[in-house]
């Protein structure tokens, strides 16, 4: 209002910062018309205020675009790219990958198809940044396929194979990588480098081999979608409030609740609806097979949008007790809201469970877990086919635990962020005085996506801010999950990613950060192997981590692979290997030095790049403290 109110002129200075932002920005807004093809870019990250952007952006396709992808400015956490095609087939386009020079920082691609003739080059890399490419392909490529005059520039398994020449490098980059690359047959690629044909492997600032780097390589084909229905299969309805529940009265209505679901069950299934409003639910509901609870939220919905909100006391003090609702085999929940009106922000109160499912197929919806002590268990009793999505909230101790799955299961577009609360308009919601209290005690004690025994689970575009633990594994009666897991971000995670126990975990386009939590902060930690079972396989691809951690990835154990990473703080280390066999392929140390600590176990860094424009000056840029174990170091570069 104060700037509605204020109509004095802008001051020069003001001015002069519009006009920045005005020239920055550019004066093409691309609306996905498709009338003006080609279109002039197809992806283009730029600054906007102070800053550009950091993303993780998976299975696009971009077609005929004068420039696929325009990095003007990224923030120092980089951009991931993964699963994706970028295709020119009209003569006379720009380039698919075109860096500005005021790019500096690191985008990062895996498993990016580059097909079609009508480049000039398909790389064109102009800015000081990195750019680092694994297990992508280039074909068709008329022109040539890759420039590079400044920065540094990373191939690892790489195939090649067009009509033009494969890298045109000026004498100003920064550095180049190529390794385990495959060119059409031919012994070695065309390169010219300062405007003169080269052999790579003479050139002091290109480390080449044509050895093939034994790594897994990352699965394709994207996200599975869940092939099961999601809603009943009788078109019954019934409204709870034909049923005597009252809504915004404080009255207890779980009897008549459990009353609209008993008589959808009599009649073979259906909705039972709870129209916008506050429900009180103080005794435990049970949702039948072929049932569906469903409040008004159609679409993802926020706290301060109010809906169907169910407000709960039960288990008062007791997490062990049986959950406020739980669901049979086949049963659903959509749009609805859940609530403990007396939590405590500062002083948390437990509770049990609000959801557990207890039979396979069972869904959860467009549903919001405000401030519950526990949101959702899907592990304690059989689980296949599960399938969450778009679920929100700031639980406190435990958000969803999904196990005990001998099928599949689905886990995609979550969101917890202490915001649901304390953005809300409900009773004693956080206010400035003690939500950062809140926020602590999240750090502090949530597990927020926690997975048992799943034979295998699909995961996408999960977000989570504030977690003692944002993401883990564990093992369930001996046994550990097996799946892909596409998108997920922790922010402000003691530690973001847990690594207990699993079978084979694939993890593409992670972000991780860590800040202010209380102990001993890392992005990654693997535990140790124990009596209790093998710690289990991880590979983890494309990677951006940041923050504030005191180390940013310590293994205990475990055989882990990570394929390009980006370390952009890396606390007093950046990598801590204790135990296990630990394979880093393409790891970025975007500060100097790159502190590498071996305590145990068998380590393997392939290819590690250190931003050297960080400090030109320092006396040393890799800094390998080897006090056991055992650690093999390799086509090392430094930016």
């Amino acid at each position: 209002l104060a700037a509605m109110e204020d109509v004095s002129p802008l001051s020069e200075e003001e001015l002069a910062k519009i006009e920045e932002i005005r020239n920055t920005l550019g004066t093409q807004f691309c609306r996905r018309c498709n009338y003006c093809q080609p279109c002039a870019v197809g992806i283009n990250i730029t600054r906007v205020k102070d800053s550009g952007p950091n993303a993780q952006i998976s299975s696009v396709k971009l077609e005929n675009c004068n420039i696929g992808i325009r990095l003007v400015d990224v923030n120092p956490y980089g951009i991931a790219l993964s699963d994706s095609v970028i295709t020119a087939e009209t003569d006379g386009l720009e380039a698919a990958v075109k860096t500005e020079g005021t790019f500096r920082t690191i985008m990062q691609l895996c498993g990016v198809d580059f097909t079609g003739g009508g480049y000039k080059s398909v790389i064109a890399h102009n800015g000081i940044g990195q750019l680092s490419f694994a297990d992508c392909s280039f074909k068709g490529y008329k022109n040539g396929a890759v420039t590079c005059s400044g920065g540094g520039i990373s191939f690892m398994r790489c195939s090649f194979d067009g009509e033009g020449g494969e890298f045109d490098f000026a004498d100003t980059m920064g550095g180049a990588q190529i390794l385990g690359c495959s060119f059409a047959g031919k012994k070695a690629p065309d390169l010219i480098y300062a405007g003169e044909m080269a052999c790579p492997c003479e050139i002091e600032k290109i480390k080449y081999t044509r050895d093939v780097p034994d790594m897994p390589k990352a699965s394709r084909g994207g996200h599975k979608k869940y092939p099961y229905p999601t809603e009943p299969e009788a078109k019954n309805f019934f409204n709870v409030l034909d049923f005597g529940a009252e809504r915004n009265t404080g009255k207890d209505s779980a009897a008549e609740i459990q009353a609209a679901l008993d008589a959808a069950e009599k009649e073979g299934g259906g909705i039972v609806y709870l129209p916008g409003g506050k429900y009180c639910c103080n005794s435990s509901v049970r949702i039948p097979t072929g049932v569906e609870m469903r409040g008004v939220a159609e679409v993802p919905c926020h706290t301060m949008g109010g809906g169907s909100v169910i407000m709960s006391v039960y288990g008062k003090g007791d997490e062990n007790a049986p959950a406020l609702v739980t669901m049979a085999e086949k049963s659903g929940i959509r749009g609805v809201l859940f609530y403990h009106p007396e939590q405590d922000p500062a002083n948390p109160i437990s509770y049990p469970y609000t959801v557990q499912t207890q039979g396979k197929f069972c869904y959860v919806i467009n549903t919001v877990f405000i401030n519950m002590w526990q949101a959702l268990d899907m592990a304690s009793y059989p689980s296949a086919g599960h399938y969450v999505s778009y679920i929100s909230g700031a639980p406190f101790r435990a958000g969803i635990y999904c196990g005990n799955n001998d099928g599949e299961g689905w886990v995609e577009n979550i969101q917890f962020n202490p915001h649901y609360w304390f953005r809300s308009n409900l009773p004693n919601s956080p206010d400035s005085r003690n939500w950062r209290p809140f926020w602590f005690n999240q750090m502090k004690l949530l597990e927020a996506l926690k997975f048992g025994y799943n034979k295998y689970e699909h995961l996408l575009g999960t977000f989570v801010f504030a977690a003692q633990h944002g993401i883990g594994f564990v093992r369930q009666n001996g046994k550990g999950t097996t799946g892909k897991f596409l998108g997920h971000g922790t922010d402000s995670g003691l530690i973001a990613l847990y690594l207990e126990g699993a079978e084979d975990i694939e993890m593409i386009n992670t972000q991780l950060v860590n800040i202010e939590a209380e102990g001993r902060r890392s992005y990654i930690y693997s535990c140790p192997e124990d009596a209790g079972g093998k710690t289990g396989t991880y590979r983890i691809y494309n990677t951006l981590m940041w923050g504030d951690p005191h180390y940013a990835a310590v293994f205990d154990g475990g055989d882990i692979t990570v394929q390009l990473m980006n370390i952009e703080s890396p606390g007093k280390t950046g990598v801590t290997v204790n135990g296990g066999n630990v394979g880093l392929y393409g790891v970025y140390f975007a500060r100097v030095p790159a502190r590498c600590e071996v305590n145990g176990g068998r380590t393997e860094l392939y290819a590690p790049i250190v931003n050297g424009k960080h400090r030109p000056d320092a006396e040393k840029f890799y800094d390998i403290t080897e006090n056991g174990g055992e650690i093999t170091v390799r086509y090392e570069m430094v930016k």
